[in-house]
């Protein structure tokens, strides 16, 4: 992905601020600081980068190679690729799960043995936006669900409110 913590740039960059510190010093590549890309394979390839960006700058501090006198921040990192309200809104809830459906993943990642829209998505459009991903997350929860109550195991919920019963606790409304 072009992440590399096993030298430092010679080049610093001419501000004092940590988002260019931590771009030269993770030789992160130009196309995943675009923010005018919303497309959702490029979100997801940001996503990943970042969580690699995380190990290699918890690396270069623990080394005590970080330049700057104060620590960068994780809100520091987050907005190298992406605002915080949109990392905390879209990117944090919605990939963290992606890893969980392999197609889905496999699609997102847009590398090898790509499988098809029809695969990965179930329907196939033009473009994938978050309100496509968290439609999909919401289907599949709602199918796993149904299986569970098929099964004759009851849901998370339905199992919290027996337990709630069972404590002798009222619900607060």
């Amino acid at each position: 992905m072009g992440l590399a913590t096993t030298s430092i740039s010679h080049s610093r960059p001419a501000s004092n601020l940590p988002r260019d510190h931590i771009i030269s010093i993770l030789n992160i590549p130009a196309h995943l600081l675009d923010r005018s890309t919303t497309s959702l394979r490029v979100s997801y390839a940001k996503y990943l980068a970042y969580l690699e960006a995380q190990k290699s700058l918890a690396k270069v501090v623990g080394d005590g190679k970080w330049p700057l006198p104060k620590k960068p921040t994780s809100e520091n990192l987050i907005e190298v690729f992406v605002s915080k309200s949109s990392f905390f809104k879209n990117y944090a809830p919605n990939f963290s799960r992606v890893e969980d459906y392999p197609a889905l993943h496999l699609w997102l990642k847009n590398d090898k043995d790509i499988p098809t829209d029809m695969n990965a998505w179930g329907f196939q459009k033009n473009v994938y936006q978050f309100k496509d991903l968290e439609a999909y997350f919401e289907h599949a929860d709602n199918a796993d669900k149904k299986k569970k109550k098929k099964d004759g195991k009851p849901s998370g919920s339905a199992q919290k409110q027996q337990g709630e019963k069972s404590k002798g606790k009222k619900r607060a409304v």
